[in-house]
């Protein structure tokens, strides 16, 4: 009887060692499982995720180095964005006239030739001379005159609604003339013409200080 239970326990436990590799076997993941192809949502994660990069990144650079060097980073980008407009302000003043030269003058039957017409050539003078005075003068003047407007105008609670208040009311009667008027008068005299600034003032601004 001792025999025949020790038989059967055997039995059962090669039984069970023989079972153990199959139910370890069903339990792997099968490879096809391991990649699942790429969905519409996971898909859309990863433009999600890309625009991200693209755009996020940049502007957490660009607010790091603002961080590190204000003044300077706020020059590079007057600069920059000088040029940028006055490209686009070129383009669009040569688009324009391009229009008037192509459409027939009052009073006469005679239609302008549009290929006699030149074609777009960049100014870089005058980009030169808005760099110039955005980098040495606009861009100081405003860096100067914000950071007053901050630091004297509710500094406790600088978004209030008093206080954004006060900062444009102050901007608009103050420095928004004062910069206008500089702006002509430097304009003029970079040009090399400093005799014309009292007319250009008087046209522009509207003053009777000269």
């Amino acid at each position: 009887m001792t025999g025949d239970v020790l038989s059967a326990s055997v039995n059962q436990a090669a039984s069970d060692s023989t079972a153990a590799p199959s139910e370890l076997q069903q339990q792997e993941v099968p490879p096809s499982a391991a990649v699942l192809p790429s969905t519409p949502a996971s898909q859309q994660q990863q433009q999600q995720q890309f625009l991200s990069a693209v755009w996020c990144n940049p502007w957490q650079a660009y607010c790091e180095a603002l961080e590190r060097s204000p003044f300077a980073t706020k020059v590079y980008t007057g600069v920059v964005g000088t040029l940028i407009g006055d490209l686009a302000a070129q383009i669009l003043s040569h688009t324009s006239r391009q229009q008037q030269q192509g459409k027939p003058q009052p009073g006469t039957s005679r239609t302008p030739n549009p290929s006699s017409s030149k074609g777009f050539s960049f100014d870089v003078m005058r980009a030169g001379r808005l760099c110039l005075y955005s980098a040495a003068i606009g861009t100081p003047m405003s860096h100067v005159w914000y950071g007053l407007l901050e630091s004297a105008v509710l500094p406790a609670t600088p978004l209030a609604p008093a206080a954004v208040a006060a900062k444009v009311v102050l901007d608009q009667l103050v420095q928004t003339p004062f910069g206008m008027a500089l702006f002509f008068a430097v304009m003029k005299t970079l040009e090399g013409k400093p005799g014309q600034v009292p007319q250009e003032l008087q046209t522009k601004v509207g003053t009777d200080l000269w």
